[in-house]
């Protein structure tokens, strides 16, 4: 379906950023413009074994699955400029490519959600900010 609406846009913004976070535990970069052949992520999904070594959490793999369905001047990549912080970082070259500890409920940051598990991405956090009320308390989007 995404390439058959191509057709009727003008231009195709693609998100290549929070690829890595601390939802899980596989340390990377937030939006790495290519891939190094060593993301934990893809490797423990067998991702490089059942691609020919290509990786697809990064700038460059998400420019190229857009090549052919529309002209490279007709789509925009997203590239965050901000980063990401990990705990207890362990392995890797300068923590890049290692593991790090899930972060705690106990210390989950005001704004993540109404009654969410902090930090677990799918499973749990809502990615949108919760402004808080004059008690507060956290208000639901769209309140």
């Amino acid at each position: 379906e995404v390439f058959q609406v191509t057709q009727y846009l003008d231009y195709v913004n693609v998100m290549s950023y929070d690829l890595h976070g601390s939802w899980n535990s596989y340390v990377g970069g937030n939006s790495p413009l290519f891939d190094n052949g060593e993301d934990p992520e893809l490797t423990a999904a067998g991702v490089y074994t059942a691609y020919s070594n290509i990786g697809y959490l990064n700038g460059d793999w998400a420019m190229h699955y857009f090549q052919g369905a529309m002209q490279a001047g007709r789509i925009n990549l997203g590239v965050g400029f901000y980063s990401r912080g990990f705990d207890d970082v362990v392995g890797g070259t300068y923590g890049d490519g290692g593991t790090a500890a899930l972060p705690s409920n106990e210390t989950c940051p005001e704004g993540t959600g109404i009654n969410t598990a902090c930090g677990h991405g799918a499973t749990g956090i809502n990615n949108i900010w919760h402004d808080l009320d004059d008690n507060g308390d956290e208000i639901g989007a769209g309140v």
